[in-house]
């Protein structure tokens, strides 16, 4: 009786473990088309009101985001602090090596809700990835960026706008 509860024991262990590796790539992509979808809704809110022929202020960009108090304060001491490092830093990088790296320390400084409508982790790569190897404005770079990432020109447009806060 021991030698078959071992077998069915060993038995019920690899089929387990077969079942673990078979279902691992569903659910991997099944969690990646979740987070898809997620973003997809995050950005399905943008608002189209504001003319995108002027220059926004900070508070407009808080307000499109619908920051709160604290966001909002996060995120004006997050542009305070990588303007002071950037006017303070010489440019003796390539074309836009600094701004990349100006954005990258922006990026952790920023409220929850403006790196998940940023696109994350993930989104922030593709953005800095296409600044670099963009050769027309910084400001098009960041738009473009953020475009394969939101989909939509309008969110675009917003993040652009917000990222550009962080390097002037």
């Amino acid at each position: 009786m021991g030698k078959s509860s071992t077998s069915k024991g060993l038995i019920l262990s690899m089929v387990a473990g077969i079942s673990v590796f078979i279902l691992s790539p569903f659910a991997e992509a099944n969690a990646s088309k979740a987070f898809e979808k997620e973003q997809f809704y995050s950005y399905s809110f943008v608002k189209s009101s504001f003319d995108q022929a002027k220059e926004p202020t900070i508070d407009e960009i808080t307000q499109y985001w619908n920051l709160n108090e604290v966001e909002t304060e996060k995120f004006k001491k997050a542009i305070k602090g990588a303007q002071s490092k950037s006017n303070g830093e010489a440019i003796t990088h390539g074309k836009f090596t600094w701004a990349i790296k100006a954005i990258k320390e922006a990026y952790d400084q920023l409220p929850t809700k403006l790196k998940v409508m940023i696109g994350g982790v993930t989104g922030l790569e593709t953005i800095l990835i296409t600044i670099e190897h963009y050769t027309g404005t910084l400001e098009h770079g960041i738009y473009l960026g953020a475009l394969k990432v939101t989909g939509s020109e309008n969110a675009a447009w917003w993040v652009a706008k917000t990222i550009m806060l962080f390097v002037f």
